[in-house]
Order: C-alpha cells, then structure tokens, then sequence
C-alpha cells in the first residue's frame, strides 16, 4: 500500500490545526457557546414563567370547582339524606 506524500500532508495539517489553541476555530466555538448560553438561560426563564402561570390556572380551576354555590355549577348530591327531619 502506498500513500501519496500530499495525502500525508493533509492529516499532518489537519492535527496542527485541531491542537491550535489560539485559532480561528476556537473562537468561534466560544462565540458559540457564550450565544447558546444566553439562549438557554432566556428559554429557561420563559419555561419558568409559563410553569408559574400553569400552576397559578390550575389553582383557579380548583377552587371554581371546590367553591360553594352557584359558582361551581355543581350539587351537592349527598347532602340530602343526611339531613335531619327537622331541618326538612
């Protein structure tokens, strides 16, 4: 098997650039990851907002349905029988 010495060059390159620590790539990466940070933080403080807002519905919902009277829509079914005669 024999290798051209421009295909030993290409790899030889290659390595160079990959452990080049003040190169174009490694800027860009960090430019990257500083971005990504400040959209992860922004989408992390939205999904905490909307988890507050969904608790907050769910506590409404709760206690429209727990709520006494006309503001439920709902009967007590079980209250009737137990009453005493007099109450009648």
């Amino acid at each position: 098997m024999t290798t051209s010495l421009a295909g030993s060059d290409d790899w030889r390159i290659t390595c160079s650039k990959a452990n080049d620590k003040t190169g174009e790539a490694v800027s860009k990466y960090r430019s990257a990851l500083a971005s990504e940070k400040v959209r992860s933080k922004k989408f992390e403080s939205e999904l905490n907002r909307k988890e507050k807002a969904l608790a907050e519905t769910y506590t409404l919902l709760e206690l429209l349905r727990k709520s006494p009277g006309d503001l439920s829509g709902t009967k007590r079914s079980n209250d009737l029988p137990f009453r005493s005669p007099t109450c009648k």
